[in-house]
């Protein structure tokens, strides 16, 4: 082999290596030194891994080709003896992977080959190419297989890292090439539905059996005084769920299995007087004072300073509890079926309720010492199959005359979801312990409205999730739904991002509809989580959009999930941060020309799609794109990203929002760079679309796009005409759209020099896509913005500003803007403005028309800071 030619690839295109064609070897043992010692190689040249990888395959029985194909690696090695890992000195030591699959590509098995590599900013220090052990019936199913591979060796990586000298607190980027499989992996719905894929033709079918349930844990902790037995399953951030009566650990089953499956850590004790856990006698030692010291004593035992948590029925009226006691100790609440109530100032609850709605409601009941020995006479396995399979919604009364018999006659069937194992493991359970340690729970009721008399008005203040469903009892509840629907709950729980209405399911929710609620659970708290959450994301593909753009194909783009929307964002290389921040009608690609050039000076450009335009989800109300919702997922993004503070860009309504984001939290903000827009003090008593109707008229653009049938207006001119004739424009005047006649102004500009027909074709077909209501809510949602920015009347912008604009800028002809601007109010309000462009001969959109100049002014100002 040393007189051999070199070779510049590692193996024949297209090569297929069968384990029975070709001459057998007379000495196999050269064959497998050989390929012992490429194996060897690998070590440290991950690029021949694959390669080496298929001729190892036949080792036992090596024939003429499988040495051929040897020797062509050792011949591609000899051609490269200089190449190797260089391992520098990095600033930037973030711990990323790819993934790939070769599907069916062995002609021999048709099993699949998955691949991995790690790098940690320099070089890579991970790697691997191997046979799956199952066949796989597609390419994405290759991929999903691929993908598993590469993420239990991103976990060992990020503990080793943790381990030997730094904490890896930011999700870990794995990127697959394969859009079917990131979709897979990313639905835990899906995911939870193939969490057995390794091992086909042994899943268990969906509603038969716990698969899974001998991998959960159970231990009994010393906490609070009692000895509480406690489920455990997984690794990762801990979620600990508490349930209801009459319910044990038990009823988080399903959620426990699927959550753990994602990375969490499922937690779910049964508490004081249920199952194995001690139940003091007296109702006085059930208040929730005592429940929720047992739970802040099971974390101090486990070690967990903070976690998320879930809670159902009684469950969730102690974690509502947890989280007006100790919010400290709460990441974020999942809270089902119990919503949380202020506490009355006179009344105290039992009375309440027996005002309402009578002596024989099942919580006036549950207060006579006699109600256990009910239930013994109709016996725990009828009673437990009574109260799980209820679906009655109106108030479960419990009439002493006749007792559960209505219950028991409409639980003759037990539901779908309820199997008799599962009944069986309740009622065992509380054939051994009894029901008093549940019913004193309602018994110690009053004795908690007493004892939080000091918490009257206080407010829950943690981010909080709830669940109900519309045929459960609670939702039925005298004046829930009103309360729910009509702004108090949120006003008591004004962190409450989200409340979801399951049709036609009951009370027992979390077990009815098991797979949807941990879907729910699993989408709301991992937007708070950004520790070892594994990402799989596509590496950038965006093709070169259209001539002139070059470099576009570098841009990399990736989903990440922000105060609990999917935000598409565009990034390009390294160093310092600049987030630059689009406006109306445009998307990220309105940067593409400042993303490349501030990228190659050393800067990390990163472009997102707001709320309601390209690839980014749009909530449907325009009450979802206050300035608050805005900047919200904005820091969101930062938090996710691991950046503290940025430079700020922005233009148009981005440039609004950038002052808005300065005004709400400076501290995460270098210095801005806004365009044409300027910033404006609020009004003391004028809305601002009532302001413009007074100035300008009901045809100026902004009080036309209050209008609900824009929309309509918008569609029979078509999307691309629309968004030609905005981006076209260089009238400074107000720009009027009288019903009468649409657009036909507008209509009428040809395409500027600056904007190409293909660069048009990527903002239509966005918009195409995803259509104009999400950029139109931003304008509907300005009077509300006033009214929520009451407490900042009179701010001053406090961060370095450069502030710049077309002389043809309509915004730049608003009545007073130029007065204000250069009359010294811009100045008194942004204390901090350094310097003022205007652009001679220049129009709206400033960016993209102007692209070397402006790209210039924002690097000579931020790289002074």
């Amino acid at each position: 082999m040393v007189d051999s030619k070199e070779k510049a690839t590692l193996m024949e295109p297209n090569l297929k290596l069968k384990k029975d064609k070709g001459k057998p070897l007379k000495d196999a043992r050269k064959f497998r030194q050989l390929v012992g010692s490429l194996i060897y190689l690998t070590i440290t040249r991950p690029e021949i891994s694959y390669s080496v990888s298929v001729v190892s395959q036949f080792m036992q029985n090596p024939r003429t080709p499988h040495l051929e194909a040897a020797r062509r690696i050792l011949r591609y090695v000899k051609g490269t003896l200089d190449y190797g890992l260089l391992y520098k000195r990095c600033d930037n030591f973030v711990l990323s992977g790819f993934t790939d699959a070769d599907w069916a590509g062995d002609t021999n098995d048709r099993h699949s080959t998955s691949g991995y590599c790690f790098n940690t900013g320099s070089a890579a220090v991970s790697w691997c190419s191997k046979k799956q052990n199952i066949v796989v019936l597609s390419s994405t199913e290759a991929e999903y297989v691929a993908a598993t591979m590469a993420t239990q060796e991103c976990v060992w990586l990020k503990r080793l890292i943790e381990d030997m000298f730094c904490e890896v607190d930011y999700a870990v980027q794995i990127k697959c090439d394969n859009e079917s499989a990131i979709k897979l992996a990313s639905n835990p719905i899906f995911h939870a539905r193939t969490k057995h894929i390794e091992i086909p033709g042994s899943v268990e079918e969906e509603g038969k059996g716990n698969g899974g349930m001998e991998k959960i844990e159970h231990k009994s902790v010393n906490v609070n005084g009692i000895s509480m037995h406690v489920a455990e399953i997984g690794e990762g951030p801990a979620v600990l769920f508490v349930h209801g009566f009459p319910e044990l650990w038990y009823t988080w089953r399903h959620q426990m299995l699927s959550l753990s499956s994602l990375g969490y850590r499922a937690i779910a004790p049964d508490l004081r007087g249920y199952g194995d856990t001690d139940a003091p006698p007296s109702h006085t030692s059930y208040t929730a004072f005592h429940v929720v010291g047992d739970l802040v004593g099971l974390l101090d035992a486990l070690g967990l300073e903070k976690v998320f948590l879930v809670g159902h029925d009684w469950g969730a009226i102690i974690s509502w509890y947890f989280c007006l006691l100790r919010p400290d100790r709460i990441k974020a609440l999942v809270n089902m079926s119990v919503v949380f109530q202020p506490r009355h100032p006179s009344m105290k609850p039992v009375e309440t309720m027996r005002t309402m709605i009578g002596d024989d409601f099942y919580m006036c009941r549950f207060q006579d010492a006699g109600i256990e020995e009910e239930f013994g006479r109709v016996g725990t396995a009828k009673l437990m199959r009574a109260f799980l399979s209820t679906r009655d919604p109106g108030p479960p009364l419990v009439p002493k005359e006749n007792g559960f018999a209505k219950y028991l006659k409409a639980s003759a069937t037990l539901p779908s979801w309820l199997m008799e194992e599962d009944l069986a493991y309740f009622a065992n359970k509380f054939d051994q312990k009894g029901f008093t340690g549940g019913l004193n729970y309602y018994r110690a009721m009053d004795l908690n409205w007493e004892l939080t008399a000091p918490w009257s008005g206080s407010q829950i203040q943690v981010p909080v999730k709830f669940i109900v469903g519309d045929l459960d009892l609670t939702y039925h509840f005298p004046g829930v739904q009103e309360y729910i629907h009509g702004g108090g709950f949120k006003k008591m729980v004004p962190k409450l991002e989200e409340v979801v209405v399951m049709e036609g399911v009951g009370h027992f929710i979390n077990q009815e509809k098991p797979e949807e609620v941990s879907a729910h659970i699993y989408d709301f708290v991992k937007q708070f989580y950004r520790g070892c959450t594994i990402v799989v994301q596509s590496p950038a593909s965006v093709e070169e959009e259209g001539k002139g753009n070059r470099g576009m194909e570098k841009i990399e783009h990736k989903s990440v999930n922000v105060n609990g929307i999917n935000m598409h964002v565009a990034e390009i290389g390294e160093g310092p941060a600049v987030l630059f921040v689009h406006g109306f009608p445009e998307l990220w690609y309105t940067w593409r020309h400042q993303m490349l050039s501030l990228s190659s000076l050393g800067y990390r450009a990163i472009a997102p799609d707001l709320r309601g335009y390209g690839d980014t989800d749009a909530p449907p109300s325009h009450t979802s794109y206050t300035a608050f919702h805005v900047v919200g997922d904005l820091v969101g993004l930062l938090d996710a990203l691991g950046l503290e503070k940025v430079f700020l860009v922005g233009h148009d309504w981005g440039a609004i929002i950038s002052w808005y984001f300065c005004l709400l939290r400076p501290d995460r903000i270098k210095a801005l760079v806004n365009m044409s827009v300027v910033f404006q003090p609020r009004h003391p008593s004028m809305k601002p679309v009532e302001t413009m109707r007074t100035m300008i008229g009901d045809d100026f653009y902004i009080c036309r796009f209050q209008d609900a049938g824009i929309e309509e207006e918008f569609g029979r001119v078509g999307t691309a005409k629309v968004v030609r004739a905005f981006l076209s424009t260089r009238d400074p005047g107000p720009p009027l759209m009288p019903k009468e006649n649409d657009f036909a102004k507008r209509l009428e500009a040809p395409l500027p020099s600056w904007l190409m027909e293909e660069d048009l074709a990527y903002f239509a077909n966005k918009f195409d896509q995803k259509g104009f209501t999400g950029a139109l809510n931003y304008y509907r949602a300005m009077d509300l913005n006033w009214e929520l920015t009451a407490p900042w009347s009179g701010s001053q912008i406090q961060v370095p500003v450069k502030f710049m604009v077309g002389d043809l800028d309509l915004t730049y002809h608003f009545p007073g803007t130029q007065e204000y601007i250069h009359g010294g109010g811009f100045k008194q309000m942004v204390p901090k403005l350094e310097e003022v462009v205007v652009m001679k001969g220049v129009s709206h959109f400033i960016n993209q028309e102007k692209p070397e100049e402006v790209s210039a002014h924002i690097y000579e100002f931020i790289k002074q800071f």
